[in-house]
This record gives structure tokens, C-alpha cells and sequence, in this order.
């Protein structure tokens, strides 16, 4: 859970060195013993993909935010799940037959079956618990998840109607649409309701809203820091960090009282 905050992390300290004139070796990226392309490919990258575009393209602008408690392969599913839930609140939990989700054969062979779930993590990567406690709660945020809720009876009993299926068409999109799903909804009384969502909520292509990222930090900041007010003073202090004077000032603000 640590590990892209680590990430960013040496990649900021790495920087600063640079700049203070700190070197490294020069082919770091392409030298055969410890270099970055030997160690995570079997010889096969592009350096133009790579560095070709340094100094004008810059990743931060397509890295995504997630919204939900989730891994990211389930993020979809929620999104479409909570539109249907919305526009259709006459349909309960119990009216549902089964639900199928198509997705790729590697999302469905890293979701953990409902009789599976022994812990929060196994119930993060479980499509079924994900589908049911996003139509029983309207969420699959950091509350539904905790180690009492994915315990809950009604929540695994409902889960259990949930079946995930490899799509090849899915499997066929280009690498930008791998989050693509397609949920066919069966109602007790015949009806077929069926959603595809592309773009999971966070996605460059389908980003926060201002208010939805406060949503989620002030969500997420209170269980750290219960006030209102102080939180406030920290969203404040975060869009407008360029104006940041002294960061001593701004460490003080996450001190909890």
C-alpha cells in the first residue's frame, strides 16, 4: 500500500540530488548488469518511448486517482453499479437474480470468489463482494471495508450471485481500455439490465471533479484528524502550494491535537 508514495518519494529525492549536481551512471537505463530495462524486461524496450520525449511530456498528467477502497480492475463495475443503483432505486438488492461481469481473462483470474474472502485485502480484489456491497451500501469506499463488513452475511450471500467471465473483445481493446466492463444485471422478474463503462472515475479521461477529490480527502483526513475546520485549512493549503512560504508552517497543519 506504500509502495507508489515510496516511488514518488525517491523519484523527488533523486531529483534534488541531481540538481545539486549528484551523478549516476550514464546508462542506467539500457546497461546489462542492473540496468533499468535488463531488470523488468527480457531485452525487449524502446528508449524512444522512454526518454525520447523528455523535458515536454510529462507523466504526472496521465497518472489516475482512484475513488474507491478497490483495486483499480474493479473501479468499472463500482462506477456502473452506482449509476444503475442511482437511476433505478425502485430495484433492490433482493430483486436481483445474478449478475455477470465480462471482463479480461486476467481481471477475472485475480478476483477472489465470495467463499474465498478471509480478509480485507482477498475482499478488495473480490468482483462478487465489490458488486455487492456497491448496490447494498451506494459505495465501495474505505468504510465498506473494514474487517466486521466483509464478514457481513447479506453482503457474501449476495456476492455469491455475482459471476465474472473472461470477454474476448474486451481482452481485444487496445492497453488504454483495459478497465472496460460490461455488466448484464438479471432482474427476478426477467428483466436484463446492461451497463459498459470504459473510463473508471480518476482516469485522465474521466477525472475528479474538485469536489468529489475533497469528498475523498476529507473522507479519508478524518479518520487521521476529526475536524472539519482543520481539514479545510489543509485542502486550502494543498491547492494553493506554490504560496506556501515556510513548510513548517504546513507540516504543523497535520499535526493531530
Amino acid at each position: 500500500r506504500i509502495v507508489p508514495s515510496k516511488t514518488s518519494e525517491g523519484a523527488i529525492v533523486g531529483a534534488l540530488l541531481a540538481k545539486e549536481g549528484f551523478t549516476g551512471i550514464e546508462d542506467v537505463f539500457e546497461n546489462e548488469f542492473g540496468g533499468f530495462y535488463h531488470c523488468f524486461t527480457d531485452r525487449v524496450y524502446n528508449e524512444e518511448r522512454t526518454c525520447g520525449e523528455l523535458g515536454d511530456r510529462w507523466e504526472l498528467m496521465g497518472i489516475g486517482l482512484k475513488f474507491y477502497s478497490t483495486c483499480r480492475s474493479k473501479h468499472t463495475t463500482i462506477d456502473g453499479l452506482r449509476k444503475f443503483r442511482a437511476e433505478h432505486p425502485e430495484i433492490k438488492p433482493e430483486d436481483i437474480k445474478k449478475i455477470v461481469v465480462h471482463t479480461t481473462s486476467i481481471t477475472r483470474k485475480y478476483s477472489v470468489d465470495a467463499d474465498d474472502i478471509k480478509s480485507v485485502v482477498s475482499a478488495q480484489l473480490s468482483h462478487p463482494y465489490v458488486c455487492a456491497v456497491t448496490l447494498m451500501e451506494g459505495n465501495a469506499f474505505i468504510d465498506q471495508f473494514t474487517e466486521d463488513k466483509i464478514k457481513d452475511p447479506k453482503i457474501l450471500e449476495f456476492a455469491r450471485k455475482v459471476e465474472v467471465v473472461d470477454d474476448p473483445e474486451i481482452e481485444n481493446l487496445p492497453r488504454s481500455l483495459r478497465y472496460t466492463v460490461k455488466i448484464d444485471i438479471h432482474i427476478n422478474d426477467g428483466r436484463v439490465f446492461n451497463l459498459e463503462v470504459n473510463y473508471p472515475k480518476g482516469h485522465p479521461k474521466n477525472p475528479f471533479t474538485k469536489e468529489e477529490l475533497l469528498w475523498k480527502f476529507k473522507t479519508l483526513g478524518y479518520k487521521a484528524i476529526p475536524d472539519d475546520k482543520k481539514l479545510d485549512k489543509i485542502a486550502e493549503a494543498l491547492f494553493n502550494l506554490e504560496e506556501v512560504k515556510n513548510v513548517k508552517n504546513f507540516v504543523e497543519l497535520l499535526r493531530k491535537e
